[in-house]
């Protein structure tokens, strides 16, 4: 549901979100500005993926399943452990490559 939230533009109302600015306010850190285009792409890849282990839960395709759950936790690791955000990753490069009209 807060990728959903996240991705309608109605970040403000996300519970993952009113967490992290509780957490930033109670611990009083410095605020870290960064491209909304490429959070929104990753929270745009993380429905994908649910919808996608939902899809083949249901279809009880269970190779599939696992392939997509174990790409879809690799990215929560690089994430959470190293800070690498791999969807932040394609949007940065594909700015790049790609014309500005694409954005």
């Amino acid at each position: 549901i807060d990728f959903i939230i996240r991705l309608m533009g109605y970040k403000h109302l996300s519970p993952i979100h009113r967490l992290s600015l509780y957490i930033q306010l109670k611990l009083k850190l410095p605020k870290k500005m960064e491209d909304a285009g490429a959070k929104r792409l990753a929270a745009f890849f993380g429905l994908m993926f649910t919808v996608m282990l939902l899809v083949f839960s249901v279809f009880n395709a269970t190779y599939p399943m696992y392939l997509v759950g174990a790409v879809y936790v690799t990215c929560a690791i690089l994430d959470t452990v190293f800070g690498f955000c791999f969807a932040c990753y394609l949007y940065h490069l594909s700015k790049k490559f790609l014309p500005s009209s694409w954005f």
